[in-house]
């Protein structure tokens, strides 16, 4: 018998740019198919050194990190250092800078077009997440 889970995403799309450290809120489409959420959202890649850090992650209710589902290579391995502006609520919520883990969920900056993440309702571990209310960001 298949489980099914109750299960609500609160829709929140920030892309902090590094150039001029603006925050910028695209429209995204989530879309629930069975045991996964697939995240989807236009992203326009933009000219300039270190511009374009993001990161795509879940949070429970109360804030606190799920999992990670993408975050730029730039900061996974430590731009967060050279330009505290990379995607600095990502790093506060990961602990990246406190235990320097790197994230495999990592990958070079992704090419203009339209990006697919895709949650598979699960923490960072691997175990399988209780009902409630997560939020994408």
């Amino acid at each position: 018998m298949k489980r099914t889970k109750m299960l609500s995403i609160l829709l929140i799309t920030t892309l902090l740019l590094l150039s001029g450290c603006a925050a910028s809120t695209t429209a995204a489409t989530v879309q629930r198919e069975d045991d996964i959420v697939a995240i989807t959202f236009d992203f326009q890649k933009q000219s300039g050194y270190a511009t374009n850090q993001f990161a795509v992650w879940i949070e429970d209710a109360d804030g606190n990190l799920v999992k990670t589902l993408y975050v730029t290579q730039f900061t996974a391995n430590g731009g967060y250092e050279k330009r505290p502006d990379a995607i600095p609520a990502w790093v506060e919520r990961s602990g990246i800078a406190k235990d320097n883990a790197q994230d495999a969920t990592s990958g070079a900056t992704p090419k203009s077009g339209l990006l697919r993440y895709v949650w598979d309702l699960t923490d960072e571990a691997g175990a399988r997440v209780a009902d409630g209310t997560y939020t994408y960001y």
